[in-house]
């Protein structure tokens, strides 16, 4: 299955599929511009529709986005003085010691466990002593419930192209084999502004059980791993 036809699609319609994660991205732009200062580098990796590059730019100078995608990112180029990286993580051309923070936000689990390895070895490599990795996968995901099949092949994919579930033990071994410290916990980002009446009060409730520690859908794994 080709992730890049699908990546291709989902960046190139970003009003529908990407709005609802401006919560998400929020945070992250928070948290990044509280560990770093103005001229520290930044990359992020996936750029879906720029939200995050374009909502830090004004406040770091050294912004770098990867992703394979080259037309998501000469839109970005377009609307902002954005660096730009053009492959996969796991194949781009990036140099050693090169940033101090690295952003990889619902990038893991679209990568089999093999080429994951691959890319956090990679990323360990690209910070600088000291650096940070900051990011969120989602919690405990059923894939089999977003499975579907081509029509014309009969090849049978994860909608959004995810490979790989994680647990908080488990994403934790496998960053505490790159980094040294590694802070793990559980969150739900609710798009509040985006919700009518009946999913905010939907939101409301599961907001209420997850506090509870029980588990609901949409609860994300965020990590943040120092070099």
């Amino acid at each position: 299955m080709d992730q890049n036809k699908i990546w291709e699609y989902y960046q190139g319609n970003d009003d529908i599929f990407f709005s609802r994660n401006y919560k998400r991205i929020n945070w992250l732009v928070k948290r990044s511009l509280q560990i770093t200062s103005s001229n520290d580098s930044i990359l992020n990796i996936g750029t879906g529709n720029g939200l995050f590059e374009l909502s830090i730019q004004s406040h770091r100078n050294n912004i770098y986005s990867l992703d394979p995608d080259i037309n998501t990112l000469e839109r970005l180029k377009e609307k902002a003085p954005i660096h730009t990286i053009s492959g996969k993580i796991e194949e781009a051309q990036i140099t050693d010691d090169g940033f101090d923070l690295i952003v990889a936000s619902e990038i893991f689990e679209h990568l089999d466990l093999k080429t994951l390895n691959i890319a956090l070895e990679k990323i360990h490599k690209a910070l600088k002593k000291g650096g940070t990795l900051l990011g969120t996968v989602p919690f405990a995901e059923q894939l089999a419930e977003n499975m579907v099949i081509c029509p014309k092949c009969s090849e049978t994919f994860h909608r959004w192209g995810h490979n790989t579930t994680f647990t908080k033990e488990g994403l934790a071994q496998l960053i505490k084999a790159y980094f040294p410290t590694v802070n793990i916990k559980l969150k739900i980002f609710t798009p509040w502004k985006k919700l009518n009446w009946r999913g905010k009060t939907a939101s409301f409730f599961r907001n209420i059980l997850f506090s509870l520690g029980l588990t609901v859908t949409g609860i994300k794994l965020v990590f943040r791993a120092e070099k």
